[in-house]
């Protein structure tokens, strides 16, 4: 178990260079990358990096994953309600 602890907290400390190539030693299949560039208020750019700082998040990672966790959730919810706007469709004679 002790060994676990020493391994998490290697993990904890890795660079951003050191986490994607850890990625490679952990069997995590490497997926292709693109560059892609947003504007967002200065003050939002300043907490983020705050926030991955403090907790020692790649920030490339934390955005990548909040964009997946979003896209999910709203893809969810547009299935969600499909059949609602299906109905309203039919009931107007558009379907």
């Amino acid at each position: 178990m002790k060994a676990n602890k020493v391994e998490e907290k290697q993990r904890e400390e890795l660079t951003e260079d050191e986490f994607y190539k850890a990625k490679l030693i952990f069997n995590v299949e490497p997926t292709p990358e693109v560059m892609m560039s947003v504007r967002i208020e200065e003050a939002l750019r300043d907490e983020l990096r705050e926030f991955c700082k403090m907790h020692n998040i790649p920030q490339q990672h934390f955005i990548a994953e909040a964009i997946k966790e979003v896209l999910s959730r709203v893809k969810r919810e547009l299935e969600a309600t499909a059949p609602i706007e299906d109905a309203r469709k039919q009931a107007r004679g558009e379907a």
